[in-house]
């Protein structure tokens, strides 16, 4: 090193302590970000140690299975405290992308740890920053508005990814979006290749491990692979209870590993993980995973017939729930709102008007659900739906209109077939 570039020295661990973490050399990265935070407080430098501090936060949250003494010797004091810290120092010396991403650190740690979801979500309103193309792509995608999402994610500035981890967060996005998208179609072996493509990506952040592991125990349940779903789904619930990962993580999971056992045939094994789940999420207001876990929880009621208990609870929250705008949700919702008014019309006297009225709310439901699938092109929702209608059908003696939707389930699959890669 020259004695000119001495001032600039501090700068070239940080890039150094970055490159070692985005090859997941972890105790490397350690080493020469504890150099960084030193060099930067002997030279005086207050931007380039309020940022390796920020940085170094977000580092050890990532790698929290790192001796807790590296965490001490920067002497950022607890979790808590250390953002406090943080967001004083990025005000005081007017470093806002600082700010911003201490303000969306705090918003996670809030979410983690089931506080103030109104103060997490003022934090986000403020910090909205790198994320909102990330975030309005993945709303588009729920909205089963794959093209617009896809265009958005396509158009990202070049400069944005020159950064490895915003390069790791978009391709990653972009994978899941499209295996999302092939998963609706029931084109299972395009997922698949997407799939590979994703778990040959560099180590990722935790967060995008995460999602990838979800999306490929939803490919085992479409293949109805429920061994390796389970198998699966209980590490990785194991892994984020030993990281203390964010709740809503958790919650994603316990709800995922309920609907495991109701595609497989047991919808009552996950009786105790989804009621759990659904009280973690009113506890810290999660509201769509509230909603998601009040429909894993009518799977269940109505696989033990307590059919007017599932359509009082469904309707009870079905209008929360639409507002947020997710298709899949929504599909969810309906469809077990239909399958109570069946089973209440099933318990009613044959050929009487209640029978009739709890079969036409039913199929009221069920055009809802198909509608609502149709958005996000889910092949196999839109086919149940339709079988469940001709089932009506034959019911009302209505024989026409049976074959019509009989006719519509077959020209589904065949478009189906003709769309996969």
């Amino acid at each position: 090193m020259q004695m000119g570039e001495k001032g600039l020295y501090q700068y070239a661990l940080l890039n150094l302590a970055i490159l070692h973490a985005d090859f997941g050399c972890v105790s490397e990265a350690n080493s020469a970000l504890q150099e960084t935070i030193a060099t930067a407080r002997e030279n005086h430098d207050l931007p380039c140690l309020n940022y390796s501090l920020s940085w170094f936060q977000q580092f050890w949250r990532t790698h929290p299975q790192e001796p807790t003494d590296i965490h001490e010797k920067s002497g950022l004091g607890s979790e808590k405290e250390a953002l406090s810290f943080l967001k004083t120092k990025a005000k005081e010396s007017n470093m806002w992308t600082l700010l911003s991403t201490t303000l969306l650190s705090e918003a996670k740690f809030l979410l983690s740890k089931g506080e103030s979801v109104a103060h997490a979500f003022e934090n986000v309103v403020k910090a909205s920053h790198l994320n909102i193309m990330k975030g309005t792509s993945e709303m588009l995608a729920r909205k089963g508005r794959y093209h617009e999402a896809l265009s958005l994610m396509e158009q990202l500035d070049l400069e944005t990814l020159r950064d490895l981890k915003h390069q790791q967060y978009w391709i990653t996005s972009l994978g899941i979006i499209r295996m999302r998208r092939y998963l609706n179609r029931d084109d299972l072996d395009a997922a698949d290749h997407v799939l590979a493509q994703l778990q040959a990506a560099p180590a990722q952040v935790q967060e995008l491990q995460v999602n990838v592991a979800l999306i490929e125990i939803e490919l085992h349940l479409r293949r109805r692979d429920f061994p390796n779903a389970t198998t699966l789904v209980e590490k990785l619930l194991m892994d984020l209870k030993e990281q203390e990962a964010d709740i809503f993580q958790r919650l994603q999971v316990m709800i995922l590993k309920a609907r495991i056992y109701d595609r497989a045939g047991t919808p009552q094994k996950g009786f105790s993980v989804a009621l759990r789940a659904a009280s973690l999420a009113h506890k810290a207001q999660i509201l769509p995973v509230l909603w998601d876990a009040v429909g894993a929880i009518c799977r269940i009621l109505v696989s033990v017939n307590e059919f007017n208990a599932t359509v009082r609870l469904i309707e009870s929250v079905l209008p929360l729930a639409l507002e947020c705008e997710d298709c899949g949700l929504a599909a969810l919702l309906f469809s077990c709102l239909a399958d109570g008014h069946m089973g209440t019309a099933g318990q009613a006297k044959a050929e009487t008007l209640q029978r009739k009225e709890k079969l036409t709310k039913a199929s009221t439901a069920l055009d809802r659900a198909f509608d609502e699938y149709s958005k996000i092109e889910d092949v196999r929702g839109q086919c149940e739906m339709m079988a469940k209608k001709a089932t009506i059908m034959c019911l009302n003696g209505d024989t026409m209109l049976a074959n019509d939707c009989a006719a519509k389930y077959l020209d589904i699959r065949k478009a189906a077939t003709a769309n996969r890669i």
